[in-house]
């Protein structure tokens, strides 16, 4: 192959990388965190292969129960072994289609239109493999459902190209309560 051949061939490469690489700018399209569904985290980030029921991702202040229509604050805790560069997606999900609503407590984050999603807008990079985001939820206003929280982190390497790259994954739930029973049982 001659010179010329090799850097053209060379300069289409990394055009189509930086164009993947830049494909999401402002964080994962919505539902990438759930590993189930076709365009995933992990069908980007697809070097290395994906991490299920990471121990790497922590819910910081999620309960195993939450009383209707109350809000609470959830530090999102992720540390890999290895990482310079990290985002996450967190998708909430139900039975009956009332997940409850995200807020970002934060201007580096972003959530879909009916607040059933959060995610990073901007890369964290950290020199620690340690990344954290800090964002409330509101528990829906109807008890007796199981809610699950879907989540997503990325463990990047910080070279702008989806090589290297590692995807953990992991679910928690949380029951609804009716927040009347327990005032009521409270009063007695």
């Amino acid at each position: 192959m001659s010179l010329r051949a090799s850097f053209l061939l060379s300069a289409v490469a990394a055009l189509v990388l930086a164009g993947v690489a830049a494909s999401y700018p402002e964080g994962a399209p919505w539902g990438a965190a759930d590993h189930r569904v076709d365009e995933h985290c992990a069908s980007c980030h697809w070097e290395r292969d994906a991490v299920m029921h990471s121990a790497s991702i922590a819910i910081d202040g999620l309960l195993p129960a939450f009383e209707t229509g109350a809000t609470h604050t959830f530090t999102l805790e992720f540390n890999p072994q290895v990482m310079a560069a990290s985002g996450f997606q967190v998708i909430a999900i139900n039975e009956l289609g009332l997940p409850g609503e995200f807020e970002a407590s934060e201007p580096a984050m972003s959530v879909n239109d009916d607040r059933s999603a959060i995610r990073s807008a901007e890369v964290q990079r950290t020199e620690t493999a340690q990344a954290r985001w800090t964002f409330r939820w509101t528990a829906p206003d109807v008890a007796g459902q199981t809610v699950q929280f879907i989540v997503a982190a990325s463990a990047a390497n910080d070279d702008q190209s989806p090589f290297g790259d590692q995807i953990h994954y992991r679910t928690f739930s949380a029951d609804i309560i009716d927040r009347q029973l327990t005032d009521d049982l409270s009063s007695r």
